[in-house]
């Protein structure tokens, strides 16, 4: 009975010494919380978008331009057009170093969009060179947000006298 219940118990002190090292995201494979990028690098990761593959359909090529345009903009936090741009840099300044190759992935999908004839398998491959540092700079600065916030001190209540 006792050996059960040290077994149970080691088990137990296990699980919960995960659960706290994935709160404080220190488990590199799960990130707690992922943003939108590392949500996308992980599905892609998964389902092997990210691998060199020539044999990709154009509507499926299109479609996961679709989806990183759509991780971009709730980066953002708004819809990314044009004139908009600026607001994911403002918003997610982690992805600044990209700004090129982010510039060059957005410009070639709205041209996409609005005039078929471009290659869009280009502009998917240049994509997989930086998503994946994108996304660990992501989870990086989440969570030095969350520790930011963490560490602050709660504010104070001030008691009005009568």
């Amino acid at each position: 009975l006792w050996q059960w219940l040290t077994a149970l118990g080691a088990a137990i002190s296990v699980c919960l010494l995960l659960l706290a090292l994935w709160v404080q995201d220190r488990l590199p494979g799960v990130p707690f919380r992922p943003g939108p990028l590392t949500r996308l690098h992980r599905q892609w990761s998964r389902t092997g978008a990210l691998a060199m593959s020539h044999n990709k359909t154009e509507s499926q090529t299109q479609a996961q331009a679709h989806q990183l345009y759509m991780a971009l903009c709730e980066s953002a936090g708004q819809r990314l057009y044009r004139h908009t741009l600026h607001t994911l840099f403002a918003q997610a300044h982690y992805l600044q170093p990209y700004h090129s190759h982010i510039s060059a992935f957005l410009a070639g999908y709205w041209q996409q969009r609005y005039v078929p004839q471009n290659n869009v398998m280009d502009m998917h491959n240049d994509v997989k060179t930086w998503l994946t540092s994108a996304a660990w700079l992501e989870r990086l600065h989440r969570r030095a947000q969350r520790q930011a916030l963490q560490s602050s001190p709660a504010p104070v209540a001030v008691s009005g006298q009568s």
